[in-house]
Formats: C-alpha cells, structure tokens, sequence
C-alpha cells in the first residue's frame, strides 16, 4: 500500500509489501493520535514476523515518535505481542530493518477514536521503499 488514505474509528498498520517480505534497510513512522485526549488507542497485532534481534517495531507513548523516555516496547521475532494500550490519546510505531534477512514482517489493527495517523516508510541510505500512509478518523 502506497500513498493511500484510510478512514473510519479503526484501520490497519502493516510492514512494507505485508504479507510479502519487507524490504532492506526500512524506516517506518505511524503516529496515532486520538481528537479526544480522554482516550487511549488500542493496538492488537494478528501477524508478526521479524528477524530476531535485527529487525524491531518500537511502540512509544505520545506524538514524538523515537523518544527513548516515551518507549513501551521494542519487539522483535516471531511470537504475536499481546494487545498494547497506550496511556494517552497517542502512540508511535517506528519500524526499523536491517541489511540481511527478510521476513514477513507485521499486520496490526487500532481501535479508538482518533482524530489521525500518519506514517511515513522512507528508506534507509536511499534504498528501498518510499511509502507514505495517512489514515484518518472522526471522534464519535
């Protein structure tokens, strides 16, 4: 999925070329925010298949994707994580691989009411994906 747009109260968040292999040297982005900041967003994983130690998905508390000081998890391998919950209205996805081994990688659904997502896959050191999500909801 390049370049698309998704809308509704929950949506999907899946590794490059999911459920064909990721790509090399990946550096993906998604940010969850929900408009009501009473709320929390929901993320609950149905496939998850990374190269242990090598290839992680960090999940972070807050809108600033990267903050070591906001991290809730950094996973890795073949075993589906257990539902993650943040504890506010957002949380962040960074999604990084290395040069060697490919697998299958992720699909991951969100639930709350949100407000935006936005994720951004950009290559490491020019190579291979370009791949730019925005996914949108109302607060109901």
């Amino acid at each position: 999925m390049c370049d698309t747009y998704l809308r509704g109260p929950s949506g999907v968040i899946t590794s490059p070329n999911y459920p064909v292999q990721y790509d090399n040297n990946a550096y993906c982005v998604w940010v969850i925010t929900a408009l009501n900041p009473a709320k929390v967003i929901k993320l609950t994983f149905e496939e998850f298949d990374l190269e242990r130690g090598y290839d992680t998905l960090t999940v972070g508390d807050g809108g600033q994707a990267g903050d070591q000081k906001t991290v809730l998890y950094v996973l890795t391998g073949t075993t589906v994580p257990d539902l993650i919950v943040s504890t506010n209205h957002q949380m962040w996805l960074l999604f990084q691989t290395d040069s060697v081994r490919n697998l299958l990688g992720f699909k991951a659904t969100y639930e709350g009411n949100l407000s935006s997502v936005l994720g951004v896959c950009l290559p490491q050191k020019k190579q291979g994906c370009g791949l730019v999500w925005i996914l949108s909801s109302q607060d109901m």
